[in-house]
């Protein structure tokens, strides 16, 4: 008995403009955020905005980097031994891929970079 529902099927998925083929979409995080570094190194408008993310980044780290390194505060330690480990295995898999640091795997050495140099001076000069 027909009540007049229409079930969609493999031909009018592809009927649609907008529907992506499942061999293009993204698979996992890491191809989402890599396709998201992509874009905004890419694109010469988004470059300042990228700037702008990755100094939060920094600025984020380096109250960590110095409460764990200099204070020894367990929590700063932990917080710190987490990010570590975190990066490492995203540096990894960037290594797997592409025998070098990708896009994710070199934002995160930028970031780590600037936080421990920034965090380093912070400390000596007294800033913190």
């Amino acid at each position: 008995m027909d009540d007049g529902r229409h079930e969609p099927n493999e031909s009018d998925s592809s009927s649609e403009g907008n529907a992506r083929p499942p061999e293009e979409a993204p698979n996992s995080l890491e191809e989402r955020i890599e396709g998201w570094i992509r874009t905004m190194l890419s694109e010469s408008m988004l470059g300042p905005l990228f700037a702008v993310i990755l100094g939060h980044a920094v600025a984020f780290l380096i109250p960590v980097i110095v409460l764990a390194l200099r204070d020894r505060n367990l929590a700063a330690l932990g917080a710190l031994a987490i990010l570590l480990v975190g990066s490492g295995g995203a540096l990894r898999r960037d290594w797997q891929l592409y025998r070098r640091p990708g896009p994710i795997g070199g934002t995160l050495l930028v970031v780590w970079s600037l936080g421990f140099a920034v965090s380093y001076a912070a400390a000596h000069y007294g800033f913190c």
